[in-house]
């Protein structure tokens, strides 16, 4: 809401909520959606426990060969990406 008063000059945030943003406040924003910075997603599991690691890494791959993220992104996201397309953003589960 800074931005929107004047009080800042800009905001850093993720992709999809400065787009959202913007679509509530559309006369008073800009969104810029180019990356800052791109950063992965991580897991944290107890140090040494191999067998979990490994397992979560075996899911994890099959779950990606299979799809499975793009599939969660159309059933919780579809509109999400259908914005990111239409400016030209890769969506987060497209990389």
């Amino acid at each position: 809401m800074e931005v929107v008063k004047g009080g800042v000059d800009a905001w850093i945030y993720d992709q999809l909520s400065v787009i959202r943003f913007h679509e509530k406040n559309p006369d008073t924003t800009r969104a810029l959606l180019t990356p800052v910075s791109e950063e992965a997603w991580a897991i944290g599991i107890r140090k040494g426990d191999d067998d979990l690691r490994k397992k979560i890494n075996e899911f994890l791959a099959k779950f990606r060969t299979e799809g499975g993220f793009q599939k969660l992104a159309e059933k919780y996201l579809s509109e999400d990406k259908q914005k990111m397309d239409a400016n030209k953003v890769p969506f987060m589960f497209d990389l």
